[in-house]
């Protein structure tokens, strides 16, 4: 792990992708890419995990909506979340 407790190294995420525990996600802006780790889910904040009520862009749902989503993607209160974007750390 680097010097900054919440950005990890590519070897140290490489080693840890079999890690039950490890979730990655892809959260990518617009039309998702290839993903480009095979074992992300895609974090679509923009269509998915949203409040889809609101009438402007990219509002969080509430909290209990926003806990079924994620949970739903495979994190729960024990999951180490790896998440990225594909121009880097612009999401």
């Amino acid at each position: 792990m680097s010097s900054f407790q919440n950005i990890v190294s590519v070897s140290w995420l490489h080693s840890r992708l079999d890690d039950h525990n490890v979730v990655i996600l892809d959260a990518s802006v617009g039309k998702a890419p290839n993903t480009i780790i095979p074992q992300a889910v895609r974090f679509d904040f923009e269509h998915d995990i949203c409040d889809k009520a609101s009438s402007l862009p990219n509002m969080m749902p509430s909290e209990q909506e926003f806990q079924g989503l994620v949970q739903a993607l495979g994190i729960n209160k024990d999951s180490v979340i790896v998440c990225y974007d594909s121009v880097g750390i612009y999401s």
